[in-house]
């Protein structure tokens, strides 16, 4: 009953959360264009998503701009903001509308000569969200060829494999993306995709294997990875409940 109920909310909360947790991975890039961009994101532009605070991110890009202007970067990260408005209102029609219009923007983007870890992940979240998972899985996958150790890609191809009830690939894509956050616990956000990928083995254990006591423990593993953004912790108290 969870899984079917709550299908859509768990995707738009994924959403939420993974490109929130982009940022940080964008910050860390060596190849930037400015010093401006890694220094105004990272931590005020999380925190402003993260809170729901969308005027507030605007309001960085604006002043982020006046440093650096003419930034397809910045335009790429209003994208990003756009996109997470869309998805926290509730509106599924306004979202996937959301979502066509950033595909093509993104397209633009593309022609620009964009091609970086971010940017596929996130042109692959909004082909996910429109259902399009070929398409989907290939940007993801676009995203590994450039960096391997992208976890937020590894935790997004988990939950389109885990969606179609391949239980045995998404188990090995959480667990990858556990296993490189283990050895390098300074990535950015380690803590958030710890979190999504101890929750995503705790559906799992519970959906596929039945197996209650694994899944409250892996439940308690992503419990521990706090401060949780509030809509994952939201999304996990309701699994709680739902396995009582």
């Amino acid at each position: 009953m969870f899984k079917n109920k709550t299908h859509i909310a768990t995707l738009i909360i994924l959403v939420l959360v993974l490109i929130v947790g982009g940022i940080g991975w964008y910050g860390a890039r060596e190849n930037a264009k400015t010093q401006a961009i890694k220094d105004a994101f990272p931590a005020r532009f999380t925190e402003a998503l993260d809170q729901g605070d969308f005027q507030g991110a605007y309001t960085l890009i604006t002043a982020a701009a006046q440093r650096d202007p003419g930034s397809t970067e910045l335009l790429f990260f209003q994208a990003m903001v756009t996109f997470s408005e869309a998805a926290a209102s509730g509106d599924q029609a306004r979202f996937m509308a959301t979502a066509r219009q950033i595909e093509a923007t993104l397209n633009t983007f593309k022609d620009d000569g964009i091609s970086s870890p971010d940017f596929h992940n996130f042109w692959g979240l909004t082909f996910l969200v429109q259902g399009k998972t070929d398409e989907a899985l290939k940007h993801f996958r676009e995203t590994l060829s450039l960096n391997p150790a992208y976890v937020p890609a590894i935790i997004n191809i988990a939950s389109v494999m885990e969606s179609q009830q391949d239980y045995a690939q998404a188990r090995q894509q959480y667990q990858n993306a556990l296993d490189i956050i283990s050895s390098n616990v300074t990535l950015p956000d380690a803590k958030r995709f710890m979190a999504l990928a101890s929750f995503g083995l705790a559906r799992i254990a519970w959906f596929a294997d039945q197996d209650k006591e694994n899944a409250e423990s892996l439940i308690a593993q992503a419990l521990q990875q706090r401060p949780l953004p509030p809509n994952l912790a939201k999304e996990i108290a309701a699994f709680q409940g739902a396995i009582k």
